[in-house]
């Protein structure tokens, strides 16, 4: 399926606090992704960090032309993320924490993934493993449930928690978005788990 029109296929959109510890990690993360970085967008919004993450933001976006650097004061990280939504050209919104990582190909296969399904569904989830400060990895508990690739109607299954992080979102464009997934999903009540 074409873009119809968005200039990206993905706006990957990064709140940003006082993240120098992890940031260049979550955004080298998603530059090696192997799909075609021309149709991904990086959105980098600052919320008013107070450590190094402004210069790294600022290195990348100097190297990088689909890297969009935003700098704002602190409002909190949902003024933040609806920040980079505003500014984002993507046909599909992916919402990152600064200190997470994507394994390499998840921006592609969501993706792909989310083309099939365009019509049916808005929102995309894909697994996300939690590193805990042993280094003990563990599943999300999201994942007791969903266990199987498929669409999942949430009148079926409404106690499906969705976060804001490990989902892919429809651009619905007309520039009023804001980030709300009861919104979101209440447009078609089902989500994709892959």
């Amino acid at each position: 399926m074409e873009n119809r029109g968005f200039q990206y296929k993905v706006s990957v959109i990064i709140p940003i606090y006082n993240s120098e510890k992890y940031l260049k990690n979550c955004i080298e993360s998603v530059l090696h992704d192997q799909g075609n970085l021309d149709d991904i967008e990086i959105i980098l919004v600052n919320d008013g960090s107070t450590d190094n993450s402004a210069d790294i933001c600022e290195q990348y976006a100097q190297k990088y032309n689909n890297i969009l650097y935003i700098s704002k004061q602190n409002e909190g990280v949902a003024a933040t993320r609806n920040r980079g939504i505003q500014e984002a050209h993507g046909k599909y919104f992916l919402y990152l924490d600064s200190d997470d990582t994507l394994m390499p190909n998840t921006i592609n296969q969501v993706s792909a993934f989310f083309d099939k399904h365009y019509e049916d569904v808005d929102l995309v989830t894909y697994p996300q493993l939690d590193i805990l400060h042993d280094g003990t990895k563990r599943e999300h508990f999201r994942f007791k449930i969903l266990k199987e690739s498929g669409i999942y109607d949430l009148n079926k299954y409404p106690y499906i928690t969705q976060t804001r992080i490990n989902i892919m979102v429809k651009n619905a464009g007309g520039g009023g978005i804001i980030f709300c997934l009861i919104q979101i999903l209440n447009l078609i009540m089902k989500i994709v788990h892959i």
